[in-house]
């Protein structure tokens, strides 16, 4: 069995440097980046079915600082801000043009990871269907996978207020760490299973979940453990006051391409274990 497991990481290693996974992960990172906007402005509408408008905001930014850092949660304010800003200001066209926009550009991220799993399995949906056809299915599943991380963002949102509100109950008294653990776990579980569906949508090749569910939970594993040692790396070097006022951004930069970097080593992995 050890030597399964050893074998299986040496395939993963080693097809992470065939593939090129550090270089697709920078794309990736660099998509992501830009599809920042329109998906948080995509995210905050569909939170307001459920709440008010400052209370989608606020639970958006909140479940933001916990998955990624204080300073995603300063890049995103700074950018929903202003986003509200020129909604107000456009008119009636202006905002039709701005939700296909919105729409465009939050699927650029997706469309960029089905693009890094083609590259990965060695698989072409544009050879298979045809480019026109192979546009269409990708923009599609791309859609189909911003209303799932919408729909598991107000999952979240939901178990964040049942838990805030067993924790202010009186007659329940547990240490401020218990609750951070919690929190902790939820987060872990929301990765896994974010990974485990993009994966499992987005690949070209038929998957069974338990292959998956390994890269699934060492990406989240990787994620969060990364969280940890980021943030003990920022208060120990201060990184962000080098770069003035874009410190935040730059902090944010490097963990978005940290992510990409596990991302496409947990899809690494699955395609070592589908594949022993």
């Amino acid at each position: 069995m050890k030597n399964k497991k050893d074998s299986i990481l040496k395939i993963t290693f080693s097809n992470w440097q065939k593939d090129n996974a550090s270089r697709i992960g920078a794309a990736l990172a660099y998509y992501a980046v830009f599809s920042l906007a329109p998906l948080l402005l995509i995210l905050i509408g569909v939170s307001r079915i459920f709440f008010v408008q400052d209370a989608a905001r606020e639970n958006l930014l909140v479940q933001l600082e916990k998955i990624i850092s204080p300073a995603g949660r300063q890049v995103a304010e700074t950018i929903l801000s202003n986003a509200t800003t020129l909604t107000i200001k456009g008119g009636t066209t202006a905002t039709v043009i701005g939700v296909v926009i919105v729409l465009i550009g939050a699927m650029a991220v997706f469309r960029q990871i089905y693009n890094a799993l083609d590259t990965i399995w060695r698989t072409s949906i544009s050879r298979r269907h045809g480019h026109i056809k192979a546009f269409l299915i990708k923009n599609l599943i791309s859609l189909v996978m911003i209303i799932a991380a919408g729909v598991l963002l107000v999952s979240s949102f939901i178990i964040s207020a049942i838990i805030s509100g067993i924790a202010s109950n009186p007659t329940i008294h547990f240490p401020a760490v218990f609750w951070e653990s919690i929190n902790t776990i939820i987060s872990f579980l929301v990765i896994t299973l974010v990974f485990a569906i993009t994966v499992k949508m987005l690949s070209a090749v038929k998957l069974k979940w338990a292959h998956i569910w390994l890269g699934a939970l060492t990406t989240s594993f990787f994620f969060i453990l990364g969280k940890f040692g980021f943030g003990l790396y920022l208060m120990l070097t201060n990184l962000g006051s080098a770069y003035g006022a874009a410190g935040a951004l730059i902090i944010f930069l490097f963990w978005v391409f940290y992510s990409a970097q596990i991302f496409l080593f947990g899809v690494e992995l699955v395609k070592a274990k589908s594949q022993a």
